[in-house]
């Protein structure tokens, strides 16, 4: 995929999974983890932008959300749609392409 990702004027994904190894799972049917490695893995294959604003975010709840903003502060990776409050979830990713 890298090179199909890397070719893209800017590339957004949406990632579903806390990216934890740890919090505690929320009772509902579907839960989803990921390692920290993940982020670095996606910018590796041209990803510009990672998407988190989905009902997935918190399913570690606020230890795994804490683990996550870690690991994309460890790799300076740009997120939307998640963040310690407000400001930063909603803080619009600016690009010029």
């Amino acid at each position: 995929m890298q090179p199909l990702l890397s070719a893209a004027d800017l590339t957004v994904v949406n990632l579903e999974p806390a990216i934890t190894t740890g919090g505690t799972k929320v009772a509902k049917e579907f839960n989803f983890r990921a390692p920290p490695s993940a982020i670095a893995a996606l910018l590796a294959q041209g990803v510009d932008v990672i998407g988190m604003a989905n009902n997935h975010a918190l399913d570690d709840g606020q230890t795994g959300l804490a683990e996550t903003l870690a690991a994309v502060g460890a790799v300076g990776a740009p997120v939307i749609g998640v963040g310690r409050d407000e400001a930063q979830a909603y803080r619009p990713f600016v690009a010029t392409v």
